[in-house]
C-alpha cells in the first residue's frame, strides 16, 4: 500500500523555537559526530543538539496534535470516516447474510 506521495513529513517538534521557549537543556551526546548527517546539521543549527525526551510528553503531544490540525483537512477526514463507519456496517450485514444461508445449509444436511 504506498502513499503515493500523499504524506509528507513535517518538523513540528524540537525547532530551536521550542527549544528557547521551553528550555530545554542541550545534550552534546545528542549529536553524533559520526552520522554522516551531522556535518549538515551542524552548517545548519550549529552545535544545537536536543533529545526529543526532553519535552514532556503531553507538551510534545499537543505539539504533533496542533501540526496534523493545521494540515488536515477535516471535513474531508470526516467525511471518510463516515463512508468508512457505513461501509465497515454494510460488510456486517452481509457477513450476517453469509452466516445464516450457511447455517441453513447446514441444517439442511
Amino acid at each position: 500500500m504506498g502513499l503515493g506521495g500523499r504524506v509528507r513529513g513535517v518538523r513540528c517538534a524540537l525547532t530551536p523555537e521550542q527549544v528557547a521557549a521551553y528550555s530545554l537543556p542541550r545534550s552534546p551526546d545528542a549529536l553524533k559526530l559520526t552520522d554522516t548527517r551531522a556535518k549538515k546539521y551542524m552548517a545548519r543549527f550549529g552545535d544545537l543538539a536536543v533529545e526529543l525526551d526532553a519535552i514532556a510528553p503531553p507538551a510534545l503531544e499537543e505539539l504533533v496534535r496542533e501540526s496534523i490540525k493545521r494540515h488536515l483537512d477535516l471535513s474531508q477526514f470526516n467525511r471518510e470516516l463516515a463512508a468508512q463507519t457505513a461501509e465497515r456496517a454494510h460488510l456486517g450485514d452481509l457477513r450476517d447474510q453469509v452466516r445464516q444461508m450457511m447455517e441453513q445449509m447446514e441444517a439442511m444436511e
